[in-house]
């Protein structure tokens, strides 16, 4: 008896652990969403626009954002093994409440928009830029990569803004164990049966 009460009390320390281990691991994926962005958007894209003509501007930036799509797919990835971490824990009670639905909306929308950025939007613009079509309204072609363009500028947007919510929301909705909760529970004593 003394080894199934050891035994559940080292599964419940285990799952425990999950949580602050899946909360780190979500920032880090977002941390790296939010700066990747943010070097991309404001710095790289407009520099290497300002340096070069257009032409050889845009397929070095297609070039460099395809890669970073796979970049954010990764990120996308440690956010959503940080979340599983963090529900595997035991008792979703830090779940509940208006602030903590918000945070999984936020990761729900965070999701599906970097997902349809990178895996439908952006490579349809890269294919546009491999077909020599460039952003010009005097075209049909033009016209359809300026609307993809800022899809995806508007994507991208969203997606920032989703980022810094969920750094801003994950680590005040943390969870409690209630006293008596399972995690809470003390060791068995040495002579108790």
């Amino acid at each position: 008896m003394r080894q199934q009460a050891s035994q559940s009390v080292k599964c419940d320390g285990i799952q425990w652990a999950g949580f602050p281990a899946g909360t780190a691991l979500q920032n880090i994926g977002l941390a790296v969403m939010a700066g990747g962005m943010l070097a991309l958007g404001a710095f790289t894209a407009p520099t290497v626009f300002h340096a070069l003509p257009r032409e050889e501007a845009a397929p070095l930036m297609a070039r460099i954002f395809t890669r970073f799509d796979g970049v954010l797919q990764m990120a996308l990835g440690l956010t959503l093994l940080g979340e599983l971490l963090r529900r595997a824990a035991g008792p979703a009670t830090w779940t509940q409440g208006l602030w903590a639905k918000l945070r999984l909306a936020a990761l729900a929308l965070l999701t599906v928009s970097l997902l349809y950025a990178t895996v439908v939007v952006n490579p349809q613009i890269a294919d546009m830029n491999r077909a020599g079509v460039r952003r010009a309204l005097n075209t049909a072609q033009g016209q359809q990569f300026e609307r993809t363009h800022r899809l995806s500028e508007s994507l991208y947007k969203l997606d920032l803004l989703l980022v810094f919510l969920l750094l801003i929301l994950t680590p005040f909705l943390e969870k409690r164990h209630p006293v008596g909760a399972a995690g809470s529970q003390s060791l068995p004593q040495a002579g108790a049966e």
